[in-house]
């Protein structure tokens, strides 16, 4: 007797998936739009009372809820996985930074230094895995800090505050990690292991908090919840990580690149911000870095590769997404 066919749910459709190069291109331009939007219902839900910690925490729990089940601690990915489930631990406090920096500052000026964390994955990689730097990635990294000078210096009074860097440096440790330690595991694998690490990690951070500074009051607080965990954070994560194998990192890092400017837009129409120039010339540099600065390896390659250099795009950002 023939074995029943087994069911296929959504997720394991979109981890099989091989789109052509012209879709993947066009699915991972739509990702670095939908992290982008993470901004907006971050400041959505700062606005009604709820806390940094709490947006963070909603940015990856839904993810950890769906993924969990892909976290692989067998043997030979143990070691791999534990340095994702760290990576997100550390991610997640770089988020809270964020939601602060939303919070508080200029939503543009946070984007200008949330998109500085590749200078902090060279840098981490140097430091902690002894990488070798390209004359490339020191010039994109250079074109880096430049552009976080001028968008920097371009923020309004009281539009930027320090604590926002703690974000970039976290996301450029993660994304070393992933580029030097998780080579073992598959894509959806590495979403897996680092959603679960920062939700478990901010879980105590969540515990001395009153159900006031975690629960948004009204209807529409539940709306930017499922929009910042699902539509901001799930959904491009997993087709990234789908799509980005199909054209590699250097082209995924491209496509992408829309991400801050998305963010200005946001910042414009939604909560009456001005972009100023500096801005707008900081968004050129920091796109000029990325084009400048390939990869030879995505941050989603095959299981059996090991990448090479840092990816410039952050493969969980916002998130990450």
């Amino acid at each position: 007797m023939a074995a029943a066919p087994q069911r296929r749910g959504l997720l394991d459709a979109v981890r099989q998936w091989q789109p052509t190069p012209a879709v993947a291109t066009g699915a991972i331009a739509a990702t670095s739009i939908a992290y982008a939007f993470a901004t907006f219902f971050a400041r959505r839900l700062a606005d009604a009372g709820v806390s940094s910690v709490a947006v963070a925490f909603y940015r990856f729990a839904i993810s950890a809820i769906v993924l969990a089940r892909l976290v692989n601690l067998t043997a030979d990915k143990r070691r791999a996985t534990s340095w994702a489930l760290f990576s997100g631990l550390v991610m997640g406090l770089g988020w809270i930074a964020y939601v602060h920096a939303i919070e508080v500052g200029d939503v543009a000026t946070a984007g200008v230094a949330y998109m500085t964390y590749p200078l902090f994955a060279l840098v981490a990689g140097r430091l902690l895995f002894k990488t070798h730097l390209s004359v490339r990635a020191i010039v994109g990294a250079a074109l880096v800090l430049l552009a976080a000078g001028v968008g920097l210096g371009a923020a309004p009074t009281g539009g930027f505050t320090p604590i926002v860097l703690v974000a970039p440096a976290t996301f450029g440790f993660a994304i070393s990690v992933l580029t030097e330690r998780l080579g073992t595991l598959d894509p959806f694998e590495r979403l897996g292991a680092v959603a679960l690490g920062a939700t478990v990690g901010m879980s105590p951070l969540l515990a001395t908090m009153s159900l006031g500074e975690i629960v948004p009051a009204s209807a529409s607080g539940w709306l930017w919840i499922i929009g910042i965990g699902v539509g901001s954070a799930l959904i491009p994560m997993t087709i990234y990580a789908a799509a980005a194998p199909t054209i590699g990192a250097a082209r995924s890092a491209v496509a992408g690149a829309a991400e801050l400017p998305t963010v200005f837009i946001i910042g414009a129409v939604f909560f009456g911000e001005s972009i100023r120039f500096g801005h707008s010339l900081a968004a050129i540099l920091i796109v000029a870095a990325v084009a400048l600065t390939p990869t030879t390896r995505g941050p989603h390659v095959s299981p059996t590769e090991t990448p090479v250099e840092p990816a410039l795009r952050p493969a969980f950002s916002a998130a990450s997404s």
